[in-house]
């Protein structure tokens, strides 16, 4: 997936899962370590900085869906990756989208976001140097309540190995989520604004907290 050198779990890929526990360990102490030294508040965004570095992509970025049906972006691994989740948002559609609607990965070229979303894509190109990604959806069992984006500034698609790991890392960061949010994720407690179910402090990884991202 990575748009320069491979990421360490690539080069080392096998076949079948047998790379999936070290990929999961690495995310795991990346955001770890983070937490532990960062003095940044929002912890969604300190994810995204760990599914960057781990999977090799040119960003990341968070969305997620209230109870009420609302989507709302999260957090984002850099200012680059904010603008492009926020485009998404601006035209009210776009990857996140999809995949959350889906229920299943959903990449995406420069060429195919050119065909299927138009506006999207002349902002996108004239407000970032993203040319392809993936959007892959973050679930509590089988409910979808978000989606992890990866953007990519090559123009080539992902490849299957490149799916599969983002599945990964997307469902560790919400298991990582849904266990450091006190309760988890409850429909009941989720609220449509941005003071909902994520802002709350998490059980673990230091003092991170689940916060709005400020520029949003």
């Amino acid at each position: 997936m990575a748009s320069a050198a491979q990421p360490p779990w690539h080069q080392e890929h096998h076949s079948g899962l047998r790379f999936a526990p070290g990929l999961i360990e690495t995310f795991e102490r990346h955001w770890v370590a983070e937490a532990d030294v960062s003095e940044e508040q929002e912890f969604p965004s300190l994810l995204t900085r760990a599914a960057k570095a781990v999977l090799g992509v040119d960003g990341a970025a968070l969305c997620v869906e209230t109870a009420r049906g609302r989507r709302l972006p999260l957090g984002a691994s850099d200012a680059a990756s904010a603008t492009a989740e926020r485009l998404q948002f601006t035209v009210g559609e776009g990857p996140c989208f999809a995949a959350l609607a889906g229920g299943r990965p959903f990449t995406v070229t420069e060429i195919s976001m050119q065909q299927r979303w138009p506006v999207l894509a002349v902002l996108h190109r004239e407000a970032t140097p993203f040319r392809a990604g993936l959007a892959v959806p973050l679930r509590a069992g089988q409910v979808r309540f978000g989606v992890l984006d990866l953007y990519l500034t090559r123009r080539t698609p992902v490849d299957g190995h490149d799916v599969v790991a983002a599945q990964l890392v997307a469902q560790s960061v919400a298991d990582v989520l849904l266990e450091t949010l006190p309760g988890g994720v409850d429909a009941d407690d989720t609220e449509d604004s941005p003071g909902g179910w994520w802002d709350t402090p998490p059980r673990s990884a230091g003092d991170a907290r689940c916060g709005w991202p400020s520029g949003w």
